[in-house]
């Protein structure tokens, strides 16, 4: 799979939790809890139109994010451990705003949604996780040809 679809497949996993919060519009308060204190406790708030656009953006930017690191006018291409940071950022970020769209869905207050504090570190495991395996099986850069390391050497007089 060439890195530029599957840094598009990760930018459609960030955006999945605002599919999420479309596909079940009609479970959700208005207006939805976006951000959560330390202890779990809804702390933010945005309309549901509003949700989705900044998840979307989220999404969207994390996606155009990775594909410039795959740019071609990088001229080595990133090393495997900066592509497996940069998804196991976006891995992160999904987990955690689907978590909170879950834990929106069923109430009528959203000031009563409740992140369970354990998501955080299952949202840190699946980063890692996704990182250390994209970092394991990212294309190596070629090493520079034997001629690209000479240095010119100048004549005086």
């Amino acid at each position: 799979m060439p890195w530029r679809w599957a840094t598009a497949l990760a930018a459609l996993a960030a955006v999945a939790p605002a599919v999420l919060i479309l596909l079940t519009d009609d479970r959700l308060p208005e207006p939805v809890a976006v951000h959560y204190d330390l202890i779990g406790t809804a702390d933010g708030f945005l309309a549901r139109p509003a949700a989705v656009l900044v998840t979307l953006l989220i999404g969207v930017a994390a996606g155009v994010g990775c594909w410039l690191l795959l740019s071609p006018r990088i001229a080595a291409g990133p090393p495997g451990p900066v592509l497996g940071v940069a998804w196991g950022s976006i891995a992160v970020i999904g987990v955690v705003c689907t978590a909170g769209t879950v834990a929106n869905l069923g109430t009528t207050d959203a000031s009563t949604a409740r992140l369970p504090l354990w998501m955080l570190p299952v949202a840190l495991a699946v980063g890692v996780a996704v990182g250390a395996l994209v970092a394991r099986i990212a294309p190596r850069p070629a090493a520079p040809a034997e001629h690209d390391l000479e240095v010119p050497v100048a004549h005086i007089g």
